[in-house]
């Protein structure tokens, strides 16, 4: 799992309740993404429920907000990708021409 997590090029979001089974995975490889500089987040909710079934269950996400969280994770972890790529200057690349200005109209 870690491997994947240092390979990973998009933005990871790990979530859990509280009172899950085990968190362990979440925060190690929240951690590992840390360390290879990627962007990822750590949301842990507070226990759903009284035991680690009830903890986790996935209608968890819709009661919590979750989607509103995904967008916001979104909101901050895209800027931070994009601003990663080198821009096309830095590249050395020249600006291609419009498509449309190689057929130059004649009225």
């Amino acid at each position: 799992m870690k491997k994947i997590i240092r390979d990973a090029r998009a933005p990871i979001l790990f979530f859990q309740a509280e009172n899950d089974y085990d968190l362990s995975p979440s925060r190690s490889l929240s951690q590992e993404m840390k360390e290879a500089r990627k962007v990822s987040e750590l949301k842990l909710y507070p226990p759903y429920g009284k035991t680690p079934a009830e903890g986790h269950k996935l209608r968890v996400a819709r009661q919590l907000g979750l989607g509103r969280r995904c967008v916001s994770f979104s909101g901050t972890a895209l800027p931070k990708i994009v601003s990663q790529f080198p821009t096309s200057s830095e590249l050395g690349c020249i600006r291609p021409r419009s498509a449309w200005s190689a057929f130059p109209l004649h009225l």
